[in-house]
């Protein structure tokens, strides 16, 4: 949790009580509240990547762009996994680029893919 705190902490100069509120939120959000007192060692491919998407939310920019996001996580079978987390938030604009040999991935998908 106190990863993704901070962001707001040093990017808001929020205090550490109300960044750690709006954290829980985030993630209770998503159902990844049971995460929040775990190391990055203790977590999955997902749930880091879920933390990286939340740390993109805390952020002021209203955009997040993902590249490649099969490199993001190993043995990514669906991508179905970020679109469910990106539609839970639903604040961001999110883009993502990939190769065309992951098309298929993206088959059923309501998001925006280039080629």
């Amino acid at each position: 949790m106190e990863n993704i705190s901070l962001i707001k902490e040093t990017h808001e100069f929020t205090n550490r009580e109300k960044a750690d509120n709006i954290t829980m939120q985030y993630l209770q959000k998503i159902n990844l509240a049971d995460i929040a007192l775990k190391r990055p060692i203790q977590c999955n491919d997902i749930e880091i990547l879920q933390v990286m998407l939340l740390r993109a939310y805390m952020c002021k920019n209203p955009n997040i762009a993902i590249i490649n996001p099969h490199h993001l996580i190993n043995n990514l079978k669906d991508i179905k996994v970020i679109i469910d987390i990106v539609k839970l938030l639903n604040e961001k604009n999110l883009l993502i680029l990939d190769t065309i040999s992951n098309e298929v991935s993206y088959e059923g998908c309501s998001c925006y893919t280039i080629k």
